[in-house]
């Protein structure tokens, strides 16, 4: 088999690959934006809940040296009200007796149940330091800094990385207009050697030959027309359904939760002045926040 054998067959199949790769890219999508649905609603229910628990009389936090037992008892009091994260199976949840217990849920074992709860529970815990200073963190990168050490956060289904998944998803487009633009120059390039084997003097014996010619040309063209429809439907889902956008209302949304948290366990304890100065910290974070979002948004 020659190089001219080997491009012939990569032309004659290309479509049919480029046509697999959007099915795998589609069904990826589809569960990486499902995925981020089902996150949004759990997110959303500890949101609620952690504001709840915090409005309550009995949930005010006392003196600082008491915090860390008054935040674990508040989160143990989130706990029992969160459905499980992989099992969730409508966004429409709504626990028995106003409580996400195990047995409400009908889940297959105690193990799972606990895993899909504690681990992004625990790692709030761990930022319990950076809400008992008397400095206002950054309240984003405090929500990105929780999220990137959950696995149903960073993955789907375990196992495939989101933010590889977005880059990929990303530059699928093009690639199949550079797949289908190569395709028709490897199928042209593979049919002109057929003009060679003409005999002008039989043109009855030519006559298949340019109709060979002329089906492996019109094959090659169609090569750029199936990558650039491809090209299309991707961009298009991904422009109506993104996937960053969900991903960054949780990260807001827990943002605010965080920042909520740190001034109730703070508003007693500071000056006006004080006072002042950290709503004019917080806007300005706020603001350079923002402005670094819309750069990479423009970029």
């Amino acid at each position: 088999m020659n190089v001219l054998d080997l491009f012939s067959i990569m032309s004659t199949h290309l479509i049919e690959l480029m046509g697999i790769g959007l099915c795998l890219a589609l069904i990826l999508r589809f569960i990486a934006f499902r995925s981020g649905k089902k996150n949004l609603v759990y997110f959303r229910t500890l949101s609620r809940s952690m504001e709840k628990n915090l409005d309550k009389p009995e949930n005010q936090p006392g003196d600082l040296k008491e915090i860390d037992g008054w935040f674990e008892r508040m989160m143990d009091t989130v706990k029992t009200e969160l459905p499980s994260r992989n099992l969730r199976i409508s966004d429409d949840f709504k626990p028995e007796n106003g409580k996400a217990g195990f047995r409400s849920q009908g889940k297959k074992t105690l193990s799972e149940f606990m895993t899909t709860k504690r681990d992004i529970l625990y790692n709030i815990n761990n930022q319990i330091n950076a809400l008992r200073s008397p400095f206002p963190p950054n309240f984003m990168e405090l929500s990105r800094r929780v999220l990137r050490q959950d696995p149903l956060w960073t993955t789907i289904v375990m196992i495939i990385p989101v933010d590889t998944l977005q880059r990929i998803l990303g530059i699928l487009p093009g690639l199949f207009i550079i797949g289908g633009i190569f395709g028709t120059f490897i199928g042209i390039t593979a049919a002109l050697p057929m003009i060679a084997t003409i005999d002008l003097s039989d043109l009855d014996g030519a006559a298949p030959i340019l109709n060979s010619f002329v089906a492996n040309i019109a094959y090659s063209m169609k090569t750029s027309i199936a990558g650039i429809i491809y090209s299309v439907i991707l961009t298009l889902l991904n422009t109506i359904f993104p996937i960053t956008s969900v991903r960054t209302e949780i990260t807001e949304g827990l943002a605010r939760t965080f920042e909520h948290i740190w001034t109730r366990i703070h508003k007693d304890k500071m000056t006006p002045g004080e006072r002042e100065i950290v709503a004019s910290v917080t806007k300005l974070c706020t603001l350079i926040e923002n402005n670094m979002h819309e750069k990479k948004s423009k970029s």
